[in-house]
């Protein structure tokens, strides 16, 4: 009897060594699966990091350029696209023509940055009040160009000044 209590006493501790042994195998395999996931210990801090960079941007200086060139393209593609005055016959729209017209006419008299508010559609009359936006030395004005079959009849432009306290 000896014998059989000593042999089941073998028999479980080979029984417990085996089974501790698998889960040790088995707690190898788990940690080696998180050691992946090391990378994201410091994922809090980089969010952060990159929210404080995102909010450093300032969106809207970056929108106000774009409409800036935007617009600056517009008149460069309306002045190279149309011949100057005393030119053959164009065969380009209406609007693009007036477009012209009005910038050359108002870069002559010092105006600039000159943004053409009027539509396309308004402007493909024969009697057009072509409304702009324009800076003439340091001052925005806005108003209407008056222009009948191509010849500029009428500027009436008001610069609005910023006043000091």
């Amino acid at each position: 009897m000896d014998f059989i209590l000593l042999a089941l006493l073998c028999l479980s501790l080979v029984a417990l060594a085996v089974i501790a042994w698998y889960l040790r195998k088995q707690l190898r395999r788990f940690e080696a699966r998180f050691n992946d996931f090391k990378a994201l210990r410091f994922m809090p801090d980089r969010i952060q990091a990159l929210a404080k960079e995102i909010e450093s941007m300032q969106i809207s200086d970056v929108r106000d350029e774009l409409d800036s060139i935007q617009s600056t393209l517009r008149r460069i593609e309306d002045l190279s696209v149309v011949p100057v005055e005393g030119a053959r016959e164009s065969t380009l729209p209406r609007h693009q023509q007036l477009r012209a017209l009005v910038t050359r006419d108002l870069l002559s008299r010092d105006y600039v940055d000159i943004v053409i508010d009027s539509s396309d559609e308004e402007l493909s009359a024969e009697q057009v009040q072509v409304s702009l936006t324009a800076k003439r030395n340091g001052a925005i004005v806005n108003g209407v160009v008056s222009v009948d079959n191509d010849i500029i009849t009428d500027i009436n432009l008001k610069a609005h000044y910023i006043t000091f306290p």
